[in-house]
């Protein structure tokens, strides 16, 4: 796996699957694409090996969607726990490469 940095954030791929690779978010509108109806979903489970912690993440600039869904939503907030563990992860960039480049 590898890290690969956008002007929006990390974005984690697998690298055995992609030669290149462009983030959704980093998505001009003078693409054509408006970036109020570009949404990434991504969570730990999957992305980085840690199902512990249970937890997903949705990353929209679309307010309607994301006040939507936090109404709809029937999953507890995020224990303490999960969020120190993970804060402290993805804080500390050395061994979060690391981490991914296992």
């Amino acid at each position: 796996m590898s890290v690969i940095q956008s002007e929006e954030g990390n974005d984690i791929v697998q690298a055995s699957t992609l030669d290149t690779f462009t983030s959704a978010l980093s998505i001009s509108p003078s693409a054509g694409i408006d970036p109020v109806m570009v949404h990434v979903l991504y969570g730990c489970s999957k992305d980085l090996g840690l199902s512990a912690l249970r937890l997903g993440f949705l990353v929209t600039r679309n307010a309607m969607l994301k006040e939507s869904c936090r109404r709809i939503s029937t999953l507890p907030w995020v224990s303490s726990f999960s969020d120190k563990v993970f804060t402290a992860f993805m804080s500390d960039h050395d061994f979060a490469s690391a981490y991914i480049q296992q």
